[in-house]
């Protein structure tokens, strides 16, 4: 059996990798873009009107995020946890 439950595999630079929710997933990619100089966010991520929107976008339709700056980029994976 496998859990319902939505799992992610969260590669951020500098950090080991984790196991996180949808829902801890979308909180640090929206840290990150909180992060983001103002005005400058990536050309497909300006239109939506909050950044919670931005987040779950990027979560939906993307698994990586390029930081700049040196930093590199996030990246993430939905994985299936089989039950034990």
């Amino acid at each position: 059996m496998y859990e319902d439950e939505d799992t992610f595999v969260l590669l951020e630079p500098g950090e080991d990798e984790v196991f996180v929710s949808m829902e801890q997933l979308q909180s640090r990619i929206k840290s990150w873009l909180e992060r983001w100089p103002s005005g400058s966010l990536p050309f497909d991520l300006q239109n939506f009107k909050t950044l919670d929107e931005a987040a779950s976008h990027l979560v939906s339709n993307s698994c990586e995020l390029e930081i700049g700056g040196g930093f590199g980029s996030i990246q993430w994976f939905q994985v299936r946890l089989e039950e034990r």
